[in-house]
Protein backbone atom coordinates (compact mmCIF):
# COMPACT_ATOMS: atom_id res chain seq x y z
CA UNK A 1 0.00 0.00 0.00
CA UNK A 2 2.57 2.36 -1.31
CA UNK A 3 1.88 6.17 0.53
CA UNK A 4 2.51 9.49 -2.01
CA UNK A 5 2.54 11.62 1.19
CA UNK A 6 3.71 15.15 0.32
CA UNK A 7 4.48 17.91 3.36
CA UNK A 8 1.39 19.67 2.12
CA UNK A 9 -0.76 16.80 2.72
CA UNK A 10 0.85 16.22 6.25
CA UNK A 11 -0.33 20.05 7.36
CA UNK A 12 -3.79 18.97 5.91
CA UNK A 13 -4.10 16.04 8.04
CA UNK A 14 -3.02 17.60 10.98
CA UNK A 15 -5.87 20.41 10.16
CA UNK A 16 -8.23 18.14 8.92
CA UNK A 17 -7.94 16.53 12.46
CA UNK A 18 -8.24 19.57 14.32
CA UNK A 19 -11.15 20.68 12.18
CA UNK A 20 -13.21 17.59 12.72
CA UNK A 21 -13.09 17.30 16.79
CA UNK A 22 -15.71 19.94 17.03
CA UNK A 23 -18.16 18.49 14.42
CA UNK A 24 -17.63 15.24 15.57
CA UNK A 25 -18.34 16.24 19.44
CA UNK A 26 -21.50 17.51 18.38
CA UNK A 27 -22.35 14.04 16.88
CA UNK A 28 -21.36 12.41 20.16
CA UNK A 29 -24.29 14.79 21.62
CA UNK A 30 -26.66 13.89 19.09
CA UNK A 31 -25.99 10.08 20.69
CA UNK A 32 -26.98 11.22 23.63
CA UNK A 33 -30.36 13.28 22.48
CA UNK A 34 -31.95 10.22 21.62
CA UNK A 35 -35.45 9.76 23.24
CA UNK A 36 -39.37 10.90 22.53
CA UNK A 37 -40.12 11.18 26.25
CA UNK A 38 -38.72 12.42 29.83
CA UNK A 39 -39.50 11.93 33.15
CA UNK A 40 -40.09 15.00 35.75
CA UNK A 41 -41.02 14.15 38.89
CA UNK A 42 -42.72 11.14 38.80
CA UNK A 43 -44.85 12.25 35.81
CA UNK A 44 -43.98 11.32 31.48
CA UNK A 45 -44.07 13.88 29.29
CA UNK A 46 -43.59 13.38 25.09
CA UNK A 47 -45.50 11.79 22.22
CA UNK A 48 -45.85 8.08 22.28
CA UNK A 49 -47.73 8.36 18.62
CA UNK A 50 -46.07 7.48 14.78
CA UNK A 51 -42.90 9.06 14.61
CA UNK A 52 -41.86 9.27 11.00
CA UNK A 53 -40.09 12.49 10.91
CA UNK A 54 -38.27 11.96 14.25
CA UNK A 55 -37.22 8.19 13.64
CA UNK A 56 -35.77 9.53 10.23
CA UNK A 57 -34.12 12.27 11.86
CA UNK A 58 -32.86 10.40 14.85
CA UNK A 59 -31.84 7.79 12.87
CA UNK A 60 -29.39 9.80 10.49
CA UNK A 61 -27.87 12.22 13.11
CA UNK A 62 -27.40 9.67 16.34
CA UNK A 63 -27.65 6.27 15.02
CA UNK A 64 -25.74 7.08 11.68
CA UNK A 65 -23.73 10.20 11.53
CA UNK A 66 -23.59 10.20 15.63
CA UNK A 67 -21.73 6.50 15.28
CA UNK A 68 -19.32 7.90 12.76
CA UNK A 69 -17.98 10.68 14.38
CA UNK A 70 -17.24 8.41 17.60
CA UNK A 71 -15.56 5.67 15.72
CA UNK A 72 -13.46 8.58 14.16
CA UNK A 73 -12.42 9.64 17.50
CA UNK A 74 -11.67 5.86 18.07
CA UNK A 75 -9.54 5.96 14.73
CA UNK A 76 -7.98 9.05 15.34
CA UNK A 77 -6.75 8.74 18.56
CA UNK A 78 -5.06 5.38 17.59
CA UNK A 79 -3.60 7.00 14.37
CA UNK A 80 -1.84 9.80 16.36
CA UNK A 81 -0.83 7.66 19.36
CA UNK A 82 2.23 6.05 16.80
CA UNK A 83 2.34 9.08 14.56
CA UNK A 84 5.53 10.45 13.47
CA UNK A 85 7.06 8.33 15.79
CA UNK A 86 9.56 4.98 16.17
CA UNK A 87 7.52 3.31 18.80
CA UNK A 88 9.86 2.62 21.54
CA UNK A 89 9.65 2.01 26.01
CA UNK A 90 11.08 5.25 26.51
CA UNK A 91 8.26 6.84 23.33
CA UNK A 92 5.42 4.57 25.41
CA UNK A 93 6.18 5.84 28.59
CA UNK A 94 6.20 9.50 27.36
CA UNK A 95 2.85 9.31 25.91
CA UNK A 96 1.40 7.07 28.50
CA UNK A 97 2.39 10.57 31.12
CA UNK A 98 0.56 12.95 28.90
CA UNK A 99 -2.30 10.75 28.71
CA UNK A 100 -2.31 10.75 32.83
CA UNK A 101 -2.56 15.04 32.01
CA UNK A 102 -5.02 14.20 28.77
CA UNK A 103 -7.28 11.24 29.62
CA UNK A 104 -6.99 9.73 33.32
CA UNK A 105 -7.23 13.08 35.23
CA UNK A 106 -10.06 14.77 33.46
CA UNK A 107 -11.68 11.09 33.74
CA UNK A 108 -11.50 11.48 37.57
CA UNK A 109 -11.94 15.14 37.97
CA UNK A 110 -15.63 14.76 36.06
CA UNK A 111 -16.94 11.91 37.83
CA UNK A 112 -15.85 13.21 41.18
CA UNK A 113 -17.74 16.28 40.08
CA UNK A 114 -20.37 15.14 39.12
CA UNK A 115 -21.24 12.90 42.27
CA UNK A 116 -20.75 15.82 44.27
CA UNK A 117 -23.13 17.88 42.96
CA UNK A 118 -25.77 15.20 42.11
CA UNK A 119 -25.14 14.54 46.38
CA UNK A 120 -25.88 18.51 46.85
CA UNK A 121 -28.89 18.78 44.53
CA UNK A 122 -30.42 15.41 45.45
CA UNK A 123 -30.73 16.77 49.23
CA UNK A 124 -32.37 20.18 48.11
CA UNK A 125 -36.17 19.86 48.55
CA UNK A 126 -36.58 22.32 45.66
CA UNK A 127 -34.44 19.86 43.11
CA UNK A 128 -35.95 16.72 44.00
CA UNK A 129 -37.94 16.23 41.13
CA UNK A 130 -34.89 16.52 39.10
CA UNK A 131 -32.44 14.40 40.83
CA UNK A 132 -33.92 10.58 42.43
CA UNK A 133 -32.10 9.80 45.41
CA UNK A 134 -29.05 7.32 45.84
CA UNK A 135 -28.13 5.91 48.98
CA UNK A 136 -24.54 6.61 48.91
CA UNK A 137 -21.72 4.49 50.23
CA UNK A 138 -18.37 3.72 49.65
CA UNK A 139 -19.03 0.91 47.03
CA UNK A 140 -21.36 3.29 45.62
CA UNK A 141 -18.78 5.72 44.95
CA UNK A 142 -15.94 3.60 43.96
CA UNK A 143 -18.47 1.89 41.78
CA UNK A 144 -19.58 4.80 40.01
CA UNK A 145 -15.93 6.42 39.69
CA UNK A 146 -14.83 3.97 36.97
CA UNK A 147 -17.85 1.46 36.40
CA UNK A 148 -18.45 -2.05 37.70
CA UNK A 149 -17.18 -5.40 35.72
CA UNK A 150 -19.48 -7.20 34.72
CA UNK A 151 -19.71 -10.55 32.91
CA UNK A 152 -22.51 -8.49 30.06
CA UNK A 153 -22.58 -5.64 29.04
CA UNK A 154 -20.68 -2.02 28.28
CA UNK A 155 -20.67 -0.48 32.08
CA UNK A 156 -20.77 3.18 32.83
CA UNK A 157 -19.33 5.59 35.24
CA UNK A 158 -20.97 8.17 36.74
CA UNK A 159 -20.55 10.58 33.81
CA UNK A 160 -21.43 7.83 31.62
CA UNK A 161 -20.03 9.24 28.49
CA UNK A 162 -16.59 8.88 29.99
CA UNK A 163 -16.63 5.26 29.51
CA UNK A 164 -14.52 6.21 26.32
CA UNK A 165 -12.01 8.39 28.00
CA UNK A 166 -11.62 5.39 30.52
CA UNK A 167 -11.67 2.82 28.00
CA UNK A 168 -9.22 5.17 25.70
CA UNK A 169 -6.42 5.12 28.44
CA UNK A 170 -6.74 1.60 29.15
CA UNK A 171 -6.01 0.83 25.34
CA UNK A 172 -3.44 3.31 25.56
CA UNK A 173 -1.70 1.41 28.01
CA UNK A 174 -2.09 -1.82 25.54
CA UNK A 175 -0.40 -0.15 23.09
CA UNK A 176 3.23 -2.09 22.95
CA UNK A 177 1.20 -5.47 22.54
CA UNK A 178 -1.10 -3.55 19.53
CA UNK A 179 2.46 -2.45 18.19
CA UNK A 180 3.88 -5.86 18.01
CA UNK A 181 1.19 -7.46 16.46
CA UNK A 182 0.35 -4.49 13.90
CA UNK A 183 4.25 -4.20 13.48
CA UNK A 184 5.15 -8.02 12.76
CA UNK A 185 2.11 -8.75 10.92
CA UNK A 186 2.83 -6.11 8.65
CA UNK A 187 0.24 -5.83 5.85
CA UNK A 188 -1.46 -9.33 7.05
CA UNK A 189 -2.55 -7.27 9.99
CA UNK A 190 -5.68 -5.71 7.43
CA UNK A 191 -6.62 -9.01 7.71
CA UNK A 192 -6.81 -9.91 11.08
CA UNK A 193 -8.58 -6.31 11.54
CA UNK A 194 -11.56 -7.53 8.88
CA UNK A 195 -12.28 -10.99 10.65
CA UNK A 196 -11.51 -9.11 14.10
CA UNK A 197 -14.40 -6.02 12.80
CA UNK A 198 -16.56 -8.69 11.19
CA UNK A 199 -17.07 -10.72 14.42
CA UNK A 200 -16.95 -8.29 16.67
CA UNK A 201 -15.40 -10.17 19.49
CA UNK A 202 -15.96 -9.08 23.25
CA UNK A 203 -14.02 -10.18 26.41
CA UNK A 204 -16.47 -11.29 29.52
CA UNK A 205 -15.85 -8.78 32.68
CA UNK A 206 -12.94 -6.81 31.00
CA UNK A 207 -14.87 -5.32 28.54
CA UNK A 208 -17.64 -4.12 30.48
CA UNK A 209 -15.68 -1.44 31.95
CA UNK A 210 -12.34 -0.89 30.54
CA UNK A 211 -11.67 -2.60 27.30
CA UNK A 212 -14.24 -1.79 24.38
CA UNK A 213 -14.09 -3.96 21.52
CA UNK A 214 -15.26 -1.56 19.12
CA UNK A 215 -12.75 0.77 20.44
CA UNK A 216 -10.09 -1.55 20.27
CA UNK A 217 -10.60 -2.53 16.63
CA UNK A 218 -10.74 1.19 15.45
CA UNK A 219 -7.93 2.36 17.55
CA UNK A 220 -6.28 -0.64 16.67
CA UNK A 221 -7.07 0.03 12.43
CA UNK A 222 -5.53 3.92 13.10
CA UNK A 223 -2.77 2.42 14.82
CA UNK A 224 -2.50 0.42 11.47
CA UNK A 225 -2.21 3.74 8.92
CA UNK A 226 0.12 5.27 11.33
CA UNK A 227 2.78 2.80 11.84
CA UNK A 228 2.71 1.90 8.01
CA UNK A 229 3.35 5.59 7.58
CA UNK A 230 -0.05 5.75 5.25
CA UNK A 231 -1.56 9.36 5.17
CA UNK A 232 -5.04 9.48 5.47
CA UNK A 233 -5.86 12.47 3.69
CA UNK A 234 -3.46 10.92 1.00
CA UNK A 235 -5.62 7.58 1.14
CA UNK A 236 -8.78 9.10 1.14
CA UNK A 237 -7.99 11.21 -1.87
CA UNK A 238 -6.50 7.78 -3.77
CA UNK A 239 -9.45 6.33 -2.81
CA UNK A 240 -12.21 8.98 -3.08
CA UNK A 241 -14.75 7.04 -5.46
CA UNK A 242 -15.12 4.33 -3.01
CA UNK A 243 -15.83 7.12 0.29
CA UNK A 244 -17.86 8.86 -1.94
CA UNK A 245 -20.47 6.11 -2.22
CA UNK A 246 -20.92 6.63 1.86
CA UNK A 247 -24.00 8.63 1.17
CA UNK A 248 -25.28 5.78 -1.34
CA UNK A 249 -24.70 3.57 2.03
CA UNK A 250 -26.43 5.87 4.14
CA UNK A 251 -29.31 6.12 2.34
CA UNK A 252 -29.73 2.47 1.47
CA UNK A 253 -29.61 1.72 5.35
CA UNK A 254 -32.00 4.32 6.45
CA UNK A 255 -34.64 3.16 3.35
CA UNK A 256 -34.22 -0.38 4.53
CA UNK A 257 -34.01 0.03 8.24
CA UNK A 258 -30.67 -1.84 8.42
CA UNK A 259 -29.58 0.43 11.45
CA UNK A 260 -28.74 -2.38 13.80
CA UNK A 261 -27.26 -4.61 10.69
CA UNK A 262 -23.85 -5.74 11.95
CA UNK A 263 -21.90 -5.97 8.14
CA UNK A 264 -23.83 -2.62 7.36
CA UNK A 265 -22.81 -0.79 10.64
CA UNK A 266 -19.21 -1.62 10.17
CA UNK A 267 -19.36 -0.67 6.63
CA UNK A 268 -21.10 2.50 7.48
CA UNK A 269 -17.77 3.18 10.03
CA UNK A 270 -15.16 2.42 7.64
CA UNK A 271 -16.51 4.54 4.75
CA UNK A 272 -17.46 6.97 6.84
CA UNK A 273 -14.06 7.38 8.45
CA UNK A 274 -12.48 7.75 4.69
CA UNK A 275 -15.41 10.18 3.21
CA UNK A 276 -15.20 12.47 6.42
CA UNK A 277 -11.49 12.40 5.93
CA UNK A 278 -11.70 13.24 2.29
CA UNK A 279 -14.52 15.90 2.47
CA UNK A 280 -12.34 17.85 5.60
CA UNK A 281 -9.33 17.67 3.75
CA UNK A 282 -11.07 19.26 0.21
CA UNK A 283 -12.92 22.18 1.85
CA UNK A 284 -9.65 22.91 4.08
CA UNK A 285 -7.40 22.73 0.92
CA UNK A 286 -10.20 24.57 -1.13
CA UNK A 287 -10.40 27.56 1.48
CA UNK A 288 -13.91 26.70 2.29
CA UNK A 289 -13.93 26.29 5.61
CA UNK A 290 -10.71 26.89 8.28
CA UNK A 291 -9.41 25.58 11.71
CA UNK A 292 -11.61 27.83 14.69
CA UNK A 293 -9.29 27.82 17.75
CA UNK A 294 -11.76 28.50 20.03
CA UNK A 295 -14.43 25.83 19.01
CA UNK A 296 -10.90 22.98 18.67
CA UNK A 297 -10.17 23.77 22.25
CA UNK A 298 -13.54 23.83 23.76
CA UNK A 299 -14.59 20.15 22.02
CA UNK A 300 -13.98 18.45 25.38
CA UNK A 301 -15.03 20.95 27.49
CA UNK A 302 -18.37 20.19 25.50
CA UNK A 303 -18.08 16.24 26.14
CA UNK A 304 -16.89 16.64 29.61
CA UNK A 305 -20.48 18.75 30.86
CA UNK A 306 -23.31 17.60 28.30
CA UNK A 307 -23.84 15.07 30.57
CA UNK A 308 -25.72 14.79 33.28
CA UNK A 309 -26.11 18.00 33.03
CA UNK A 310 -27.18 20.32 30.47
CA UNK A 311 -28.64 17.86 27.94
CA UNK A 312 -30.46 15.94 29.95
CA UNK A 313 -31.68 18.46 32.18
CA UNK A 314 -32.87 20.89 29.33
CA UNK A 315 -34.70 17.90 28.01
CA UNK A 316 -36.37 17.70 31.16
CA UNK A 317 -37.56 21.60 30.82
CA UNK A 318 -38.22 21.74 27.69
CA UNK A 319 -40.39 18.62 27.71
CA UNK A 320 -42.34 19.59 30.85
CA UNK A 321 -43.21 22.97 29.47
CA UNK A 322 -43.44 22.77 25.95
CA UNK A 323 -45.29 18.68 26.48
CA UNK A 324 -44.75 17.62 23.24
CA UNK A 325 -48.12 16.30 21.81
CA UNK A 326 -46.92 15.70 17.69
CA UNK A 327 -44.08 13.99 15.18
CA UNK A 328 -43.23 17.42 14.34
CA UNK A 329 -43.03 18.59 17.82
CA UNK A 330 -40.82 16.09 19.28
CA UNK A 331 -38.41 16.69 16.08
CA UNK A 332 -38.37 20.22 16.63
CA UNK A 333 -37.27 19.26 20.49
CA UNK A 334 -34.35 16.85 19.43
CA UNK A 335 -32.46 19.33 17.94
CA UNK A 336 -33.42 22.26 19.80
CA UNK A 337 -31.90 20.41 23.05
CA UNK A 338 -28.60 19.81 21.14
CA UNK A 339 -28.15 22.91 20.09
CA UNK A 340 -29.03 24.51 23.46
CA UNK A 341 -26.38 22.06 24.99
CA UNK A 342 -23.96 22.85 22.55
CA UNK A 343 -24.45 26.91 22.90
CA UNK A 344 -24.44 26.88 26.54
CA UNK A 345 -21.29 24.07 27.19
CA UNK A 346 -19.33 27.13 24.32
CA UNK A 347 -20.50 29.72 27.07
CA UNK A 348 -19.72 28.34 29.84
CA UNK A 349 -15.61 27.56 28.64
CA UNK A 350 -15.71 31.20 27.60
CA UNK A 351 -16.36 32.56 31.24
CA UNK A 352 -14.09 29.40 32.53
CA UNK A 353 -11.05 29.99 30.36
CA UNK A 354 -10.80 33.64 30.81
CA UNK A 355 -10.89 33.11 34.53
CA UNK A 356 -9.64 30.51 35.60
CA UNK A 357 -7.84 28.98 32.89
CA UNK A 358 -5.16 27.31 34.27
CA UNK A 359 -7.99 25.42 35.81
CA UNK A 360 -9.53 25.25 32.94
CA UNK A 361 -7.02 23.48 30.88
CA UNK A 362 -6.06 20.91 33.93
CA UNK A 363 -10.16 19.62 33.48
CA UNK A 364 -9.87 19.35 30.19
CA UNK A 365 -6.67 17.77 29.66
CA UNK A 366 -4.84 20.88 28.20
CA UNK A 367 -7.20 20.79 25.07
Amino acid sequence: MKDLTTEKDEQLLSKSIDFMRFPMIVGVVFIHALGVSAIVGGKTYGFFGAVPIYSFCSNLFSNILGRVCLIIFWFTSGYLFFYKTDFSFDVYKKKIKKRVHTLLIPFLFWNAFSLIIYYIFMHIPQMNTWFSYKEYSLNYIATNMWGKFTKHGLNFPFAYQFWFIRDLFVISLLTPIIYLIIAKTKKFCILLLIFFGLYSFYIPYICSAGLNSSGLYFFSLGAFFSINKINMVTFSRKYKYIFLLYPIIVFIILYNNMIYNKYMSLLNLILGIGFFFYITAWLLENNKISVNNFLLKSSFFIFAIHEPWLLKQSRKIFFSIINPDSDLKITLLYFTVVIITIVVSLLIYNILSKFLPKFTAIITGGH
